[in-house]
């Protein structure tokens, strides 16, 4: 299971409402456990399109710096798809 504060989740909603009508994209970061996941940093990055690839998360290498350094995974992504609905 994954839990996120209601801090995370506004920043989710902000980011969301700040790219309508595009998608956005997000990185989660934290710590895996028995119990569950500890988000520890919700990581809002720019939805990058180009023709060979379809979307990708831009700033993965800063994320993964920072991942080596304080022991931290990606616990999961966030994403909008505004279009769907």
């Amino acid at each position: 299971m994954i839990r996120l504060s209601q801090e995370q989740l506004q920043i989710i909603r902000s980011h969301a409402e700040s790219t309508y009508p595009d998608e956005c994209c997000g990185i989660i970061l934290g710590y895996l456990a028995k119990e569950g996941k500890t988000v520890v940093e919700v990581m809002p990055t720019e939805n990058a399109w180009n023709t060979e690839a379809a979307a990708e998360f831009a700033g993965e290498g800063t994320t993964e710096s920072k991942k080596r350094h304080y022991g931290m995974s990606t616990t999961g992504y966030s994403a909008s798809h505004p279009k769907l609905c």
